[in-house]
């Protein structure tokens, strides 16, 4: 999410003096949920950086970094915002969790040391993960004295859609003033958008029950709103910290609205907030007891979801009535999972260790059902198969299979998209585990786009022996008959572009990367960029969004999973850690250029399932040709070398 800025505005924070904290910092005396944290704890190693630094790009995604003297400014139910003293590039979320051992409260001075993650687009420390060696955590948090909550930078609605302002101001606390600024809307009787009548801005309770504490209806006048600016499903929202950061202006503007939408903000089951509860995944066992059936909800985040504003639907063989319906309720914390099974002893046969969140019969899918989550009102959240149609023979049936959300999918959908989705046998389910990286489709089963279930699991079709190239399915690419465009070119100042993509062809399999390489003059601002997957053949692509700065004659390399990765290379830290990075071989990556969506660079054909084509690169490595330095928006064979196995990988040298 970072990106660099040259941005002056003329409000300045004012952080008043601290007073002295009477409370103990965090050293090893205080005892969490799992016993005493990080006793001994030593933060020496870390550089002290400060927030700017870290969002002007020099830090890597995954480093484990230390900041002192922030001042908390916000605090919501799995972390807090907090800054440093700045006009802008000066805050940052830190992701506690839902029980972390400490949180501090609202002007809270504090120290943290914390891996550096951009999470659904917000940048964040975090400093409670824990280390997959040792068991301890990676970082800590220590309060080093209380004061007052910061002043905030004023600032109007359409300096925050501009993506460059609102990017420097990101986690820091804002007052919004505007005598014509009104609610235009209400988003799922959760969060709003505020108006100037030209500009929205959104509004989000993530912070606190805004909900039950704040009486806003559609046209309600607002004199000024204050909060920490987060970002989430696409867009910035303004998050009000306290009931007394909104307050109410005088009178109504004309704003042809009706003063009374009918939203219900009574008493329980409402609709649910800002919906973003989403189906994971469904399994219907291939062995007995077929009882073991269970549908996966999860939690993408950031805020605590109600569960008692949903139910799920149940439409069995193409009905268009439904066949039964169950109401949930309780709640659900963000990153969370809700399991609901037909029979809990029969799903424990299949998955032992695996728990139940609920029990019901409405978990009776054999392949060819629909089913909806909903709203207690009946409008549709997302859906698993296509009202109206029996499943069977159908892209998504999921007879003795376990349907599975792709983890690059953050937000639910109305409609049936059959991209987000891939299939495994039973083998992989995964209850109470979310989110789950796509499989191989040699290891476990068919990803949509390939074959198609139609009550098995299909064995893949690529190659298992020789790796794909030469002038048949086995072998390299030919070699150059001739001067490709690229060859022999001088490079434009700041040419990016793909050098190299491996799927290895020993485990662990998710040690997959693709390196880009500045073959320019000067350095590239990677935040111009972002690399797009198209799985087995489709034109429905996925995205990741590339930050920082690339100096000329340097790569870029981003895994799929940094652990997988470095039992591979295990002297080399890869730049960026990503599941999109998950091709198997007959898979599209483009190089695409971020505000447009134009191709720059590719690998392979958009549209085309590369199995048994010249560019498949399935258990190898497709190397460019060191004298290609130009990026080229179309696929050149002659520009590529694929060779078996890891014989050519060298992730982080090129050319």
């Amino acid at each position: 999410m970072y990106r660099h800025l040259s941005l002056h505005l003329t409000a300045v924070l004012a952080l008043a003096a601290c007073t002295s904290d009477t409370r103990q910092p965090l050293d090893g005396t205080d005892s969490g949920p799992s016993g005493p944290l990080d006793t001994g704890f030593d933060d020496s190693a870390f550089e002290t950086l400060t927030v700017a630094r870290i969002r002007a790009g020099e830090v890597r995604i995954n480093a484990v970094v230390k900041v002192e003297g922030l001042t908390v400014s916000g605090v919501g139910p799995d972390g807090f915002h907090a800054q440093e003293s700045g006009a802008t590039n000066a805050g940052i979320y830190v992701l506690t969790g839902t029980d972390a051992p400490l949180v501090p409260d609202v002007g809270d001075r504090v120290d943290v040391v914390g891996r550096f993650q951009s999470v659904y687009g917000l940048e964040q420390l975090q400093p409670y993960e824990t280390d997959p060696v040792t068991g301890s955590h990676l970082g800590r948090i220590v309060v080093t004295g209380s004061g007052v909550q910061p002043a905030p930078v004023q600032v109007d609605p359409s300096q925050l859609l501009d993506p460059a302002i609102a990017e420097s101001l990101e986690s820091m606390r804002l007052l919004v003033v505007g005598s014509e600024l009104y609610v235009e809307s209400l988003q799922a009787g959760e969060e709003w958008v505020l108006t100037d009548g030209t500009h929205d801005l959104w509004m989000s309770p993530s912070m606190f029950d805004a909900r039950s504490a704040l009486s806003l209806e559609q046209g309600t006048p607002i004199a000024s709103a204050a909060g920490s600016l987060t970002y989430s499903f696409g867009r910035h929202k303004l998050a009000p910290v306290s009931q007394g950061d909104v307050v109410p202006g005088d009178g109504l503007p004309d704003t042809g609205l009706p003063t009374d939408t009918g939203v219900d903000t009574g008493t329980s089951p409402v609709e649910p907030a800002n919906p973003i509860l989403m189906i994971a995944e469904y399994c219907d066992p291939s062995t007995t007891p077929a009882n073991g059936r269970f549908l996966e909800l999860y939690n993408p985040g950031p805020g605590v979801q109600d569960l008692s504003g949903y139910e799920i639907v149940r439409y069995a063989n193409g009905a268009t009535i439904a066949t039964s319906t169950l109401s949930l309720s309780g709640t659900l914390g963000a990153g969370d999972t809700f399991v609901i099974t037909k029979n809990e002893a029969d799903m424990q046969s299949h998955w032992p260790g695996s728990t139940a969140d609920l029990v019901s019969g409405t978990i009776d899918g054999n392949g060819d059902d629909t089913f909806v989550l909903s709203t207690i009102g009946g409008t549709v959240v997302d859906i698993l198969g296509e009202l109206g149609v029996d499943g069977s023979g159908e892209a998504w049936e999921y007879t003795d299979l376990c349907i599975v959300r792709d983890e690059l999918v953050t937000a639910p959908s109305a409609t049936w998209t059959s991209s987000e989705w891939f299939f495994t046998g039973t083998v992989h389910g995964s209850p109470n585990s979310h989110p789950v990286s796509p499989p191989d489709t040699a290891d476990s089963g068919v990803i949509p786009g390939d074959t198609g279930p139609t009550g098995s699991v299909p064995e893949d079709t690529a190659p298992t022996g020789t790796p794909p190239g030469d002038t048949a399915p086995t072998g390299t690419l030919p070699t150059d008959t001739g001067t490709s465009p690229a060859t022999g070119d001088t490079a434009a100042a700041g040419d990016l572009v793909i050098s190299q993509y491996c799927d290895p062809s020993t485990t662990p399999s998710n040690g997959k990367y693709i390196e880009l390489y500045n073959a320019g003059s000067a350095s590239v601002d990677l935040s111009d960029y972002k690399i797009t997957r198209y799985s087995n053949g489709t034109t429905n692509g996925q995205s990741i969004s590339l930050s920082g700065t690339l100096s000329a004659g340097s790569t870029w390399v981003i895994a799929n999973n940094l652990t997988d990765f470095q039992t591979h290379w295990p002297s080399i830290t890869p730049d960026q850690n990503d599941g999109i990075v998950n091709g198997n071989g007959d898979d599209t990556f483009v190089l695409e250029d971020a505000s447009t969506g134009d191709t720059v660079d590719i690998i392979g054909e958009i549209g085309v399932d590369g199995t048994g084509e010249l560019w498949e690169y399935t258990d190898s490595c497709i190397t460019r040709d060191s004298t290609v330095l130009l990026a080229s928006d179309t696929w050149t064979d002659s520009e590529w070398t694929i060779t078996a196995g890891l014989v050519d990988a060298d992730p982080g040298s090129h050319p």
